[in-house]
């Protein structure tokens, strides 16, 4: 059996989408028969619950300087065969601390000391990574090895067929469990006086850690139309299934919503999402939308047009299929068990 034991954090700063992700992706190694367990940070915001709700071991770590993370990370690494990280503030050095193989998950091109790579990012190239990874590193790069959970991959056929025919009548706003800056606010409020508004059918997601959450509770409850609030939902792919069109942050769920071509306005609400938003913007799959009320209705009008909504759909549905997850997982395991055979 292979063990792995994965390093992410989530809190409020940050988000939660590292945890996420690498949550989909233990799942899958999990399924081919790994044991899995997590070590995070125990900062405010952090994901562990929702770590040990998965089935998964969970070790809290206090927050640390990179070598003392390292040394505490290679102590719980030493009856694993290799350790996944997800973190910025983990580089090069705290990786060439681990004793076992190292699987590195990035989005914004460092140096790191790993035998695999993965940015799953559209964009991304594996010449990003030229001489800053161990020349016998594999490289897996862009959205086909997108880490969903397999939720969206089931639901993927049915949404597409769905809205093939289907007026757009539901929108969903999520910016990410945190939403440090209260984006989530401000889309609200640009929106709500705008005339559509009305007759659309609002589901707004925030996680239960989000610090502006009172406030975006207020502004639902304001929403000229139907409205609802979800907080700490396990529900999203079946949310993203039902609705018509998206306003959200352009991290790791724009690949969920290309997953199941849902047609939507993508913010970056930090430096990492930028780039995802312009090469979703010019692949057809979302419209990048800066933070300008006026910029972000015309995105909506633009999604509220069937052509153009359809068009979306099915560029966004051509960059990820949702088996990204099983993917990866498989090569890490056959990465893995060649290392132990060497």
């Amino acid at each position: 059996m292979t063990r792995v034991l994965i390093r992410a954090d989530a809190a409020i700063d940050i988000g939660a989408g590292h945890v996420a992700r690498c949550l989909a992706l233990a799942g899958a190694l999990r399924d081919r028969g790994a044991r899995v367990s997590f070590a995070c940070a125990d900062r405010p915001g952090h994901m562990m619950d929702a770590v040990r709700a998965g089935g998964f071991a969970c070790n809290a770590l206090p927050v640390m300087p990179e070598d003392a993370d390292a040394a505490a990370t290679a102590r719980l690494a030493r009856d694993a065969d290799r350790v996944i990280v997800d973190h910025y503030d983990l580089g090069a050095a705290w990786e060439a601390a681990m004793s076992v193989p190292v699987m590195t998950i990035d989005d914004v091109g460092r140096d790191h000391r790993c035998d695999i790579l993965l940015d799953q990012n559209l964009g991304a190239a594996a010449a990003d990574y030229a001489d800053r990874v161990p020349a016998d590193a594999l490289l897996l790069i862009g959205p086909d090895h997108a880490l969903l959970r397999p939720d969206f991959e089931r639901a993927r056929d049915a949404a597409l067929t769905a809205r093939r025919d289907r007026a757009a009548r539901r929108l969903l706003v999520t910016m990410g469990g945190t939403d440090p800056g209260d984006t989530t606010g401000w889309a609200l409020d640009a929106l709500a006086g705008h005339p559509p508004a009305a007759a659309l059918d609002l589901t707004v997601v925030l996680g239960p850690a989000a610090p502006h959450l009172d406030a975006v509770r207020i502004r639902v409850e304001a929403w000229p139309g139907p409205a609802r609030l979800l907080v700490g939902t396990d529900r999203m792919a079946a949310l993203m299934a039902e609705a018509d069109l998206a306003v959200g942050a352009a991290g790791s769920t724009s690949w969920e919503r290309c997953c199941l071509g849902l047609p939507a306005a993508t913010l970056a609400w930090a430096d990492n999402q930028r780039g995802i938003a312009r090469a979703l913007d010019r692949a057809g799959a979302a419209r990048a939308v800066a933070q300008d009320d006026a910029a972000l209705r015309g995105a909506v009008d633009t999604l509220l047009d069937d052509d153009a909504r359809a068009a979306m759909t099915a560029a966004a549905a051509a960059l990820c299929d949702g088996q990204g997850a099983g993917r990866v997982a498989d090569v890490i395991l056959a990465r893995t068990a060649r290392g132990a055979a060497a």
